[in-house]
């Protein structure tokens, strides 16, 4: 079973609040990040730390995580399955898509995914 994560920004103003929720990945048989707003690991990480005050991470089933647990969810899919997930979309992204591995052996994938 695949499981979606997200991250909801709320970022306050006088006038009203604004939300924006950005799909950061999903793992299943392999781990897929977005490639929407970021071009690695290292740089989303480094986004979510620093509006760790500001965004509260989700799953698709809406339960919290911490920036820990997904760090944790994320980093502890070995190099292989990491790597399987990458060659599968190099043989059969027929949408054009686009993807790529960061130097971290993570698969990214532009656009939106579920």
């Amino acid at each position: 079973m695949s499981t979606n994560f997200y991250a909801k920004i709320t970022i306050p103003s006088d006038l009203m609040d604004v939300g924006l929720k950005i799909h950061l990945g999903k793992t299943g048989g392999g781990i897929t990040l977005s490639g929407t707003w970021f071009r690695s690991w290292s740089t989303m990480k480094e986004f979510l730390e620093f509006n760790e005050d500001k965004l509260v991470i989700l799953d698709e089933y809406g339960s919290e995580l911490d920036l820990v647990e997904l760090a944790d969810r994320f980093e502890n899919f070995d190099m292989a399955a990491r790597r399987k997930q990458f060659d599968w979309l190099e043989n059969n992204d027929s949408a054009g898509v686009g993807h790529w591995l960061d130097a971290d052996g993570f698969t990214f994938m532009q656009g939106w995914f579920s």
